[in-house]
């Protein structure tokens, strides 16, 4: 396999974790917020591995 297939299986286990985190322990929020919470943290990853593999193409 190569480098970015890892990192996509290694994106979702991360992904996966943040996602227990959030939605199995009960912080008072609504689960509209964790909702939000759980895209923007999707968001966040998908936007530095995009960044990550533009520099790396620039060099």
């Amino acid at each position: 396999m190569t480098r970015k297939v890892w990192l996509n299986i290694l994106g979702c286990i991360i992904a996966g974790i943040i996602g227990c985190l959030i939605f199995i322990p009960d912080y008072g929020f609504s689960d509209m917020y964790r909702i939000l919470i759980f895209i923007a943290v999707f968001m966040i990853y998908f936007y530095c591995n995009k960044y990550i593999r533009a520099r790396k193409e620039d060099k």
